[in-house]
This record gives structure tokens, C-alpha cells and sequence, in this order.
């Protein structure tokens, strides 16, 4: 779909609001299916522009740097733990798609 074209920090936003690292596991259980096909959506925009895993990866980094994502406050622990959620998801995803 066109609307997945673009890859911007908003769509970024919305699966991070998703990550729960209070289950010991990353996700939450009952939203699984929904963060798998926001992140799908992600690498299909990402690859749609011509962008590596590593190149998306930095991306999110560079988000969560600026504060766009997890606050400019966020600990730096936590901050940690989203990103390798997020690298794993990517890297799982990444083939995938």
C-alpha cells in the first residue's frame, strides 16, 4: 500500500508505545500480532526506500538520541532494552518481508 511508503518517526512511535518489558519477554502478550505488522510495515517502507536493516536500525537509534522516541529522560538501561527489542524485531522481520 502507498500509505507505507513513507517511513517517518511516527510510525516508529507507535510500536514503541507497544514494547512492554514487564512480562520478562518484550512484547506484551495481546498486542504480539499487532506490533509484528507495525514492524512489517516499517521494513517494507524501509526496504521501499532503499534502506539496509542497519540503516533502519540507526534510524530508531538516532529517534530515541533526539528524544523523538523514549524521551530525552528515558534511563539509559531502558533505553537499551527497547533498543534490542527493536533490533531483534527487525532482524527476525527482516527476511520476512
Amino acid at each position: 500500500s502507498s500509505s507505507f511508503r513513507k517511513l517517518d518517526y511516527r510510525r516508529f512511535r507507535k510500536c514503541d508505545r507497544i514494547f512492554d518489558f514487564s512480562n520478562g519477554k518484550g512484547l506484551s502478550q495481546p498486542f504480539n500480532q499487532v506490533i509484528e505488522r507495525q514492524i512489517m510495515q516499517i521494513v517494507q517502507a524501509a526496504k521501499a526506500q532503499g534502506q539496509s536493516l542497519e540503516s533502519t536500525y540507526q534510524t530508531i537509534d538516532r529517534f530515541y538520541q533526539e528524544g523523538v522516541m523514549g524521551g530525552v529522560d528515558q534511563d539509559p538501561a531502558q533505553r537499551e532494552q527497547f533498543l534490542a527489542a527493536w533490533k531483534a524485531q527487525l532482524q527476525r522481520l527482516w527476511s520476512e518481508v
